[in-house]
């Protein structure tokens, strides 16, 4: 967040990029400049082999030009919001709203498959930019809220306690898991002379993010879904995380199933079959399948991070397979080491090797 003048009044702000005082409201006057902003980068992309600038840095200006607007009077200067906390929710209520529109299979599983499909292109779009943005892990946890109040309303009142207590104890572990896996910061390498620094060791495990711009000891990969990378500092932090969403999800989806079934009195087969057939499906089936194909994401993502623990690198190292060879250590012994601590410090610093 940038600094304030302690000069500035109420609805004041500095832009960023030339320190300019800007109005809140002179967002509404300006309009024009975003429009030009966004119409640029549509046609950056017909043009883009003769276009000088880049269409992702056009994106990356019109993101950037929008979180810096988006602000509220605050004294001494306004402040700026979490655009990208702020618009998931927005978003997933929009998707709710669409949802309970009809109940014709088709038209669940189009809007399902557009939700998707915009996560997607964001996801690819805060690698390539690069940007960092927590809409993805506003998006994890509003999703958890909202799944969570139709299981208060509808399941639990017919559920037994002991299956009560399971799904809650799971749902703690996952609420724990994702916090830790987004607030536990990397420790950041500290620069040092170029000559002191030796990139070819073996023993040596530091890479460096674009995305987060430093490096990660133990770096696996940049995840947007926590908005920051998984490294040593948050590895078994996120597996557990994505091993126990993966159970939530599934149990979520199967216990909507069932008790759908059981209130017509039909196996859950029999009750799949005869509502595909007439292409309807309640709204809560809706919420069972945006579940589901949450949990199969997520159970992709576990079988990758189980097959690197397994080889003992981490998933940096497993796509560069050339220049980091395959450790000597057998599976056994590379899940022991990771689950005392992870990747084991060397103790030795090498010069970050870019992420291409």
């Amino acid at each position: 967040m940038a600094q304030h003048e302690p000069d500035l009044d109420f609805c004041e702000y500095e832009r960023e990029g030339d320190g300019e005082v800007r109005h809140v409201l002179q967002c509404l006057c300006e309009c024009t400049d975003f429009d030009k902003l966004v119409d640029d980068y549509l046609n950056s992309l017909c043009r883009a082999p003769k276009s000088s600038v880049p269409p992702r840095e056009r994106l990356r200006r019109v993101f950037f030009t929008a979180s810096d607007r988006c602000r509220i009077p605050w004294f001494g200067g306004a402040r700026r919001l979490n655009a990208g906390a702020l618009a998931a929710p927005v978003m997933l209520l929009l998707l709710r709203a669409v949802l309970r529109l009809s109940t014709y299979a088709p038209w669940l599983l189009f809007w399902l498959a557009v939700g998707a499909s915009h996560l997607a292109w964001f996801h690819v779009a805060c690698l390539s930019l690069p940007l960092r943005s927590d809409y993805f892990v506003s998006w994890v946890a509003c999703s958890i809220a909202g799944l969570y109040s139709e299981y208060w309303s509808e399941i639990l009142p017919r559920q037994s306690s002991s299956s009560t207590l399971l799904c809650h104890g799971l749902l703690l572990v996952v609420v724990i898991s994702f916090a830790s896996a987004v607030y536990t910061s990397p420790p950041v390498q500290e620069d040092a002379e170029q000559g002191q620094l030796q990139s070819e060791k073996e023993d040596s495990r530091w890479y460096l993010c674009k995305v987060c711009g430093h490096a990660i000891y133990g770096r696996d990969h940049h995840c947007v879904w926590i908005n920051q990378c998984v490294g040593a500092h948050n590895h078994r932090s996120f597996v557990l995380f994505v091993a126990s969403l993966t159970l939530l999800a599934w149990a979520y989806a199967s216990m909507v199933l069932t008790l759908s079934a059981s209130l017509e009195e039909e196996t859950r087969l029999n009750y799949l079959m005869v509502h595909l057939a007439d292409w309807r499906l309640k709204h809560s089936m809706a919420g069972a399948l945006y579940a589901f194909g949450g949990g199969l994401f997520t159970a992709i993502l576990l079988l990758g991070q189980l097959l690197t623990i397994s080889k003992g690198l981490t998933g940096h190292e497993l796509r560069r397979r050339d220049r980091r060879p395959q450790r000597k250590s057998s599976c056994l012994q590379n899940w022991r080491s990771w689950l005392a601590g992870g990747v084991q410090k060397d103790g030795e610093f090498s010069m970050p090797t870019p992420d291409t």
